[in-house]
């Protein structure tokens, strides 16, 4: 790849990155607002984690559970 593609890919990194605007929480949002940006999240999250992990979620959680399970359970 030559400098004038370097550049041309950076341009496209840059429009992307400003396209998406991305907000920084503050520390005064109500309890209720917060609540209510989880919600919208909510039901679609598990499928997009399971997607994007490539499945590596359900492991981690069943290897959770399996060591909670020995740590709770007398030997």
């Amino acid at each position: 790849m030559n400098a004038r593609d370097r550049l041309g890919c950076l341009r496209v990194r840059r429009l992307a990155w400003n396209a998406v605007r991305v907000t920084r929480a503050s520390l005064g949002k109500q309890p209720h607002d917060v609540a209510a940006m989880f919600d919208q999240v909510a039901d679609r999250y598990d499928l997009k984690n399971d997607v994007l992990s490539l499945g590596q979620d359900r492991r981690w959680r069943r290897g959770v559970l399996s060591a909670v399970d020995r740590a709770i359970r007398p030997a």
